[in-house]
């Protein structure tokens, strides 16, 4: 089951991984400036249905240097701008 990352306070994930973002609210969280560190570079969340997160699979690229890459988050008239941690897969 792939791991959950809150499309509004980012994570931890490594390059190559799959996830799936997470939306708790009740509008579409649309996903943008994503193209650095991942392999698409937009991606619209759905609101959660009853107790029920929407939720959206994303990939992290492969061959990227591990850091902290921003991305922007806008859930109706919020807008945020959380970062998301790379991780090398390489064991040190």
């Amino acid at each position: 089951m792939p791991k959950k990352i809150p499309c509004p306070s980012g994570g931890s994930v490594i390059e190559g991984e799959t996830f799936d973002w997470q939306n708790d609210t009740p509008k579409t969280a649309t996903i943008t400036n994503t193209g650095s560190f991942l392999t698409e570079t937009s991606y619209s969340v759905p609101p959660k249905q009853g107790n029920n997160p929407g939720t959206c699979p994303a990939t992290v690229q492969t061959g990227i240097s591990p850091g902290d890459y921003t991305y922007t988050v806008s859930e109706s008239l919020t807008e945020s701008t959380p970062t998301m941690k790379v991780n090398s897969s390489m064991p040190k």
